[in-house]
């Protein structure tokens, strides 16, 4: 599929999913602030792309023989909504220019909830509502610090059908780094 054709196919999916995601919903300005501190702390400030971390991850790879990402949301969102997953530099330039249009049809918050809404959180869950559930709560609900740290830390690592103490443990350090950036976001 060219990147026209896969343009063409996120600008029919995008604002479908927009609307099933509604960014009025109780949850989403918290889930929205874990997300953006875990994932892509400049997320408000770049176009789709952020060139640092592109930078970053290349040095690491480069110098240090390390992976880092260096996805933004939007191309998170790219991601998920193309199916393409393979680890190539072709895919990722792709996601860089498709993630920079999508400034042009959404609001960064809407971007980010869309995300939120239909990522991969585990085999059991495969959007944000089926992870709400597993925490007995849904949209409507104002989810505790502790919740939303949970789930976003499910992008990174997603919970297997079964879990390990290993994937406990990953799960569980993941979830005090996010709440350690939230609690230092809002004490600036």
């Amino acid at each position: 599929m060219s990147i026209s054709q896969e343009w063409k196919f996120i600008q029919e999916q995008l604002p479908d999913e927009i609307k099933r995601s509604s960014i009025d919903s109780p949850c989403a300005d918290r889930l929205i602030l874990f997300l953006v501190q875990a994932e892509d702390r400049r997320f408000f400030k770049h176009h789709g792309f952020d060139p640092l971390a592109i930078f970053r991850a290349i040095i690491k790879h480069t110098f240090f023989s390390s992976r880092e990402g260096a996805s933004t949301i939007e191309q998170q969102l790219v991601r998920v909504i193309t199916g393409r997953y393979e680890y190539t530099i072709e895919r990722k330039i792709r996601e860089i220019i498709l993630a920079s249009r999508l400034h042009r049809i959404a609001d960064k918050k809407s971007i980010a909830f869309t995300y939120l809404n239909i990522a991969y959180y585990g085999t059991k869950y495969q959007n944000l509502e089926s992870i709400l559930r597993r925490f007995n709560m849904d949209k409507n609900n104002v989810i505790p610090d502790e919740i939303c740290a949970e789930i976003v830390a499910r992008l990174k690592y997603p919970e297997p059908r079964i879990m390990t103490d290993k994937q406990r443990e990953r799960i569980r350090r993941r979830v005090r780094y996010i709440i350690e950036r939230v609690e230092r976001y809002e004490h600036i």
